[in-house]
């Protein structure tokens, strides 16, 4: 079992990750005393391997801790925690998750609660059209990016378009959905997907400016529902 550790600057801030899960932040004295305390005659009592360099360790615990792995946070690791503390997720997550039941269609199975576009909370949007059971964005020479008035005005146009027949309704989550039984779309709240830029794909991270007029990668244009 090794024991040198190093004293980084104060404002330094680690990582501490138990049994390969989500980093949590925390701050360099945590993480310090931890590893000291792991060392010790009575901490190791507890430890059933362990290995320590600088600030950076690796504590399999004999209890229910489990194996904890403490090291400097990165940029990276800093920017994740300030997302998931806002509730932004990864675009990747994001644009997958489904809350409509397979074998269902949107326009039965309604995620959330009735709305309307008065109901409209965020100040921007990226659309997804389902097709085939599955939601796909936009091709690329139709930016996926709407703002809150863009989608004001798509909802309106259904509810005229179909005679009040379209069904719209709002996730917890601020995600609006609507569906005529035919078609269906979802409008997303930007805000919830990290590292969001509005002239991006949100799927490819390309540019619009620069990346033609074909699908996102890995996805098909969206028609029906």
């Amino acid at each position: 079992m090794s024991t040198r550790t190093t004293h980084p600057a104060p404002d330094a801030r680690h990582v501490r990750i138990v049994e390969d899960g989500a980093p949590q932040i925390i701050s360099i004295a945590e993480a310090l005393a931890e590893i000291t305390r792991a060392q010790t005659r009575a901490g190791r009592r507890a430890v059933r391997e362990m290995s320590a360099a600088r600030s950076t360790a690796r504590i399999a615990y004999r209890d229910e801790r489990g194996t904890v792995v403490l090291r400097p946070a990165t940029a990276e690791d800093i920017a994740a925690a300030a997302d998931a503390a806002q509730g932004r997720r990864p675009a990747a997550e994001i644009l997958a998750a489904d809350p409509v039941p397979a074998g269902r269609s949107v326009y039965e199975a309604m995620p959330g609660h009735p709305a309307s576009r008065a109901d409209l909370t965020g100040s921007a949007f990226v659309v997804q059209e389902r097709d085939a059971g599955a939601w796909h964005l936009p091709n690329h020479d139709n930016p996926a990016h709407l703002t809150r008035a863009h989608v004001a005005n798509a909802l309106r146009g259904i509810s005229k378009r179909t005679a009040g027949r379209a069904r719209v309704s709002m996730d917890a989550d601020g995600t609006v959905y609507v569906s005529d039984g035919r078609q269906a779309a979802r409008y997303l709240p930007a805000e919830l997907i990290a590292e969001y830029i509005p002239g991006q794909c949100p799927g490819c991270r390309t540019w619009y400016a620069d990346n033609g007029d074909g699908p996102c990668p890995g996805t098909t244009p969206a028609s029906h529902a």
